[in-house]
């Protein structure tokens, strides 16, 4: 369900999922920019990929896209319902990401967008380890470039951010990385307009993270398997 122009535009309690890059991803035009998440998915995601998408939310960016089959995991109960309802995925299952299993290659690709910072230090880095053996061809991620404390939306303490991840502590585990977006002083304030402009203002400029990912204020993450 798409929101109207006018709740996109406004900001409002869930100002960060209805915000104009998030709530609008099957926008075509965003598929052509690659410093956008959508730029990102355009490039790495084939028609006839099977996918799973970790930690999918009610309105995961993958029911835009055309794949070949795709399972969705999520452990919030209203974000299952309204998933299944939209019918986002060809499976929506409710599970605890740290603890679903799946045969090796079971899946083309995995996405975990907003996933591995949700959770304590070590089930994150069991989790990454896990995906790369459920991929046969890539992981694609996104985690906050660094510690931060964002909003809490609909009152799920599943989005709590428990550890950390930066740039630099991808690619050590074996990712290459872009920034999303830009890090900047007012970002996830308190009074949501404020954050609400800072996003959309700096939009035309995330160019500059998407190149020099430790200026971004998110990091998309790719590992590509190879042999």
């Amino acid at each position: 369900m798409r929101a109207s122009f006018l709740t996109r535009l406004l900001p409002s309690r869930d100002y960060l999922t209805t915000s104009f890059v998030r709530e609008f991803p099957g926008n075509a035009i965003l598929r052509l920019i690659p410093w956008t998440k959508d730029g990102i998915l355009a490039r790495h995601l084939s028609s006839d990929d099977r996918v799973l998408d970790l930690g999918c939310g009610p309105r995961s960016v993958l029911m835009h896209y055309k794949v070949g089959h795709s399972v969705g995991v999520d452990i919030f109960d209203p974000y299952i319902e309204e998933a299944r309802r939209l019918g986002t995925h060809d499976t929506v299952m409710k599970g605890d990401c740290t603890q679903v299993e799946f045969e090796p290659n079971s899946f083309d690709v995995v996405v975990a967008f907003d996933v591995f910072d949700h959770l304590e230090r070590q089930d994150s880095l069991a989790l990454i380890e896990k995906t790369k053996k459920w991929a046969r061809r890539k992981v694609i991620a996104i985690v906050t470039n660094g510690r931060a404390d964002p909003p809490i939306l609909d009152d799920n303490e599943f989005q709590r951010h428990r550890s950390a991840f930066s740039m630099r502590h991808m690619q050590q585990l074996g990712f290459k990385t872009y920034g999303l977006g830009l890090k900047l002083p007012g970002m996830n304030s308190k009074i949501s307009v404020i954050d609400f402009l800072i996003r959309r203002l700096t939009f035309p400029f995330w160019f500059i993270s998407y190149y020099w990912p430790r200026f971004g204020y998110d990091v998309a993450a790719i590992h590509v398997k190879t042999g």
